[in-house]
């Protein structure tokens, strides 16, 4: 948020957009309302607290570590190091069942990721 005025908005500045975008303050009682898990629908305020004085390297340093450590043992079996693994089986398959510009893709983000 990077500013409001008295006609019951907010301003702020959007990932991925220019120019300075508008909240009404119901829409804002709405972002508020995360009676749901995750971060995935429009206008969703998100707050970070930090329980520690921390500087940008040591945040970063922590995240990364925290990344790791998730993708090498992830909870799950579809995601990080296990579901590359299923991925890498199913790959051949792939050229058979995908277009080449498809194929094609799926190689190139291989490569990226």
């Amino acid at each position: 948020m990077v500013g409001y005025d008295d006609e019951q908005c907010i301003y702020l500045l959007d990932c991925g957009r220019e120019e300075v975008q508008t909240l009404s303050y119901d829409e804002l009682r709405h972002a508020w309302d995360c009676g749901y898990p995750g971060l995935s629908k429009p206008n969703t305020v998100c707050t970070i607290r930090m329980n520690a004085a921390k500087n940008k390297y040591r945040i970063a340093e922590e995240a990364l570590a925290k990344k790791c450590e998730m993708f090498f043992n992830p909870p799950v079996s579809f995601i990080g190091r296990k579901g590359f693994e299923k991925f890498i089986k199913e790959l051949p398959k792939l050229k058979y069942e995908l277009s080449k510009e498809d194929y094609d893709k799926v190689l190139t983000n291989v490569v990226m990721f």
